[in-house]
This record gives structure tokens, C-alpha cells and sequence, in this order.
């Protein structure tokens, strides 16, 4: 009888083979669990993105759609007087102080307008909730959308 096969060489051996395999002997199978990590990781594109991503355009498409009543005509009466949709008023800021228009929340800057610049109303957002008005203007060169306080009649 060889030291291999007395119950001490068995207990050796086997403890030489798992050191040797790094902790597994190689006549076990060895079973890897796959979780919701592995797949993120081996697919082109985690799957928590793609929740996020669509997450953030419907935030996107809620912020875009209007919360007031449009008017497209008219007299309205602002916290600075009255205007008319289609008659001219002034941009009313601090002297130096630029005023960037935008034509939708999330776009860039369309133009610039400063202090007295006159700008055309077009068009105008009444939120109750708020007892505020947006008024969209057109300058020389662009368009876009600012408060009713920051014009003059």
C-alpha cells in the first residue's frame, strides 16, 4: 500500500490539487450564476441606460408640452400693462445685461436682445396656477420665448 492511497496521503493530495487549481478541485463542475450585472456587462448597452435614457425623454417630451393656455391674439394685461399680440414693445432688463431667447425649453440660445432692443409679440402662454404670462417675441434676427416682466409696453 503507497502513501497515496493511506487516508493522511489522501487528505494531502487533495489539499496539494486545491491549491494548485486555486480553490477547485477539477473534478468538480464549477457553476457560475449569471445576474443581472454579468448581462449588463457582456451586452453593448446596460440595460439601467436604456431605463434612464427613457426616463429622460419622457421628462424631456413633459417639459415640451405646454402647462398654459396659448393666445395667438388679442390684449392680455401683464404685471408691467397691457400688450397686444403683434404690436412692438421694448426689452426691458438691466442696462449691460444680455437676454438670451430660446424657442423651446432645452434648445440653445437662438439670439441675443438687450435693455430697449424692440421685439414684436407673437404669441403668449397664460399659467393660472402661476397668474403669469410667457410671451413669445420676434427680434430683427430671431425668436423665442421670455417672461412678461421683461418687457415694457
Amino acid at each position: 500500500m503507497g502513501f497515496a492511497a493511506s487516508p493522511l496521503g489522501k487528505v494531502l493530495v487533495a489539499g496539494l490539487l486545491f491549491s494548485v487549481t486555486g480553490g477547485c478541485s477539477p473534478t468538480e463542475p464549477v457553476h457560475q450564476e449569471i445576474t443581472l450585472e454579468h448581462r449588463e456587462a457582456s451586452s453593448p448597452e446596460p440595460a439601467s441606460r436604456v431605463v434612464s435614457e427613457l426616463e429622460e425623454r419622457e421628462r424631456m417630451e413633459a417639459a415640451a408640452e405646454p402647462r398654459g393656455q396659448e393666445i395667438d391674439s388679442g390684449t392680455i394685461e401683464t404685471s408691467n400693462g397691457s400688450v397686444t399680440i403683434g404690436a412692438e414693445v421694448r426689452i426691458a432688463v438691466l442696462e449691460g445685461v444680455s437676454l438670451y431667447l430660446v424657442e423651446r425649453t432645452g434648445d440653445e440660445p437662438s439670439c441675443e436682445v438687450t435693455h430697449g432692443d424692440a421685439v414684436t409679440i407673437v404669441a403668449a402662454t397664460y399659467f393660472e396656477d402661476e397668474d403669469r404670462y410667457d410671451l413669445k417675441v420676434a427680434g430683427t434676427s430671431c425668436r423665442g420665448w421670455i417672461s412678461e416682466d421683461l418687457v415694457q409696453p
